[in-house]
């Protein structure tokens, strides 16, 4: 594809803004129309079947310093030969074909910032006179950013736009392709870069993918509304609900939150949500959030206020669970644990075969909790053996989970 000429790959391809203005149009669950372009990209990802935006969040790609120079090069090349006079409409297709392709032929995140710096640093140092690259290159960028069929053009476009230019062409272009979740992380630092904060706030509400993890990574929280909504609201995402539930108990000050306002049965569901999907993550930690053994300390001691119903017992036995970490010290553990166990257990409802099964609040996952006699200590991702429970007919050691 080195010599193909720009015309020839966009003439009679959907263009990726189109396709997604469409949609948002007439209410439909964005679809892109370039499935395959990823594989350009990524070769190693070929007919893998990956969330929108999930390559740039999860995948690691290698630093190509040189790549971001050679792409440098042939926009000054391009500069230069209009300057020259040398430049007519089927030298620039070819150009174009050529930027174009190298652009879609590797992961973005490889060159991009690299890129920037150059670009902008030329951009500075030609800034007392009309800088021609500078200009020019806006154009090619709104020029991909709307007609472009293959979405690493597209976001390397939103990139560049955000550091270059943002007229009201250009911000409408952006907050389009912002509805998927696919451009979400360009698009969040264009608007952050243009301190439009309501515009990242209302794209973080309407993705409920990747994209949300990348607005909440640019938002500010300099409201009410944010912050509650980012508290109440933000995890019940499709994708990535740890990282999520992370920046919601960190940004939100949920710890404040709770000093300032107290527990009902809202904030409870929504802290006790909350701290499940930090526990049931592979990738953040309570280690990753300073204030959690506070917060669990205090949505333990207000179990006592609530009424257990299924996915409430699912919460506590993650609490359990938790407190069985390197979290909480033994004298910790010895004085919470019952706070939980007494009223999990005392909820449960058993089958014919001595088994309780409970569902997390949208039935995606659930523990088994069998009732044994006698039985040993034996961690299963669950409960140590804890001894016997004050004030109550039931004895935590009768219970496996």
């Amino acid at each position: 594809m080195n010599n193909v000429k720009l015309s020839d790959i966009m003439d009679g391809e959907l263009s990726i803004y189109s396709c997604i203005l469409y949609c948002i149009s007439n209410k439909l669950d964005i679809v892109l129309p370039d499935s395959d372009s990823i594989a350009l990209a990524f070769p190693n990802l070929k007919d893998k079947n990956l969330q929108y935006g999930e390559a740039d969040n999860t995948i690691k790609v290698k630093k190509d310093e040189a790549a971001a120079r050679e792409l440098f090069n042939m926009f000054l090349q391009i500069h230069n030969e209009c300057i020259n006079l040398s430049m007519d409409n089927e030298k620039m297709d070819g150009y174009l074909g050529r930027i174009y392709t190298f652009i879609i032929s590797r992961p973005i995140l490889s060159y991009i910032y690299e890129f920037t710096s150059l670009f902008l640093n030329h951009v500075e140092n030609n800034q007392n006179s009309l800088d021609g690259v500078r200009i020019l290159s806006v154009d090619i960028f709104k020029h991909f950013l709307r007609d472009a069929p293959h979405r690493e053009a597209v976001k390397f476009a939103a990139f560049m736009l955000s550091v270059t230019h943002q007229d009201s062409e250009t911000r409408m272009l952006l907050d389009t392709i912002g509805h998927c979740d696919e451009f979400a992380l360009p698009v969040a630092r264009a608007f952050a870069y243009d301190k439009d904060n309501e515009s990242i706030f209302k794209l973080a509400k309407f993705v409920k993918g990747w994209g949300r993890f990348n607005y909440l990574s640019y938002m500010e929280i300099d409201s009410i509304d944010k912050r509650e909504w980012l508290i109440f609201e933000s995890y019940k995402c499709d994708f990535c609900q740890d990282y999520v539930s992370l920046i919601a108990l960190k940004y939100g000050d949920v710890l404040g939150y709770l000093k300032e306002n107290g527990f009902d049965d809202r904030i409870y569901d929504a802290v006790g949500d909350l701290l499940d999907n930090i526990y049931a993550s592979k990738y953040v930690d309570f280690s990753d959030y300073k204030d959690s053994k506070e917060v669990i300390k205090l949505f333990i001691d207000d179990i006592i206020n609530r009424e257990i119903n299924d996915a409430r017992q699912y919460v506590l036995v993650s609490i359990l669970n938790t407190l069985d970490s390197n979290l909480f010290s033994d004298s910790e553990r010895e004085l919470l644990a019952p706070l939980v166990q007494v009223p999990l257990f005392e909820n449960l409802t058993f089958d014919k075969d001595n088994k309780a099964t409970i569902f997390c609040r949208d039935k995606s996952k659930k523990y088994v909790i069998e009732r044994v006699s006698n039985i040993e200590s034996k961690k299963t991702k669950s409960v140590k053996k804890s001894g016997k429970i004050k004030n109550t007919k039931k004895d935590s050691k009768n219970y496996r989970i």
